[in-house]
């Protein structure tokens, strides 16, 4: 379907670029419902969906995105399928920064995922590199 490429998405949202929120929410979800991974930070899965990390992930995956992960800071993410859902739980670290972890975290995910890792291997894989992210000042 997509040539054997694995097509990922960050929500990344900009409400106020688009003619209305309504439009905003329209196209974003429309688009996670194409991508192989979507990813959404707790607020914007909100946005999205109306609804808290869990369900958010899983009205995301019903919708059609392949992988769904909802990220909530310090307490991990939150990941659904169209089969399965759960957790994952970060690295204990000492935050100093929170710039560059969503990217990280998508890095992670998605050389994992590429790598043929578990899904549950990327997702690990995913919160250790935002943990990096965090424990440093700036972007790495």
């Amino acid at each position: 379907e997509h040539a054997g490429a694995l097509l990922s998405g960050d929500a990344n949202l900009r409400p106020h670029l688009w003619e209305s929120h309504d439009v905003c929410r329209q196209h974003v979800t429309w688009l996670a419902s194409h991508l192989d991974i979507f990813k959404a930070n707790e607020g914007e899965g909100r946005f999205l969906t109306g609804a808290e990390p869990e369900e958010a992930a899983r009205q995301l995956a019903q919708r059609g995105a392949g992988l769904a992960v909802v990220t909530v800071g310090e307490r991990g993410a939150v990941w659904a399928t169209a089969e399965s859902s759960g957790w994952i739980e970060p690295p204990e670290v000492t935050a100093v920064d929170a710039i560059g972890a969503g990217d990280a975290f998508m890095s992670g995910l998605i050389a994992a995922r590429l790598a043929a890792a578990t899904l549950e291997a990327a997702l690990e894989n995913a919160t250790r590199m935002a943990g990096l992210a965090v424990a440093r000042v700036g972007a790495v």
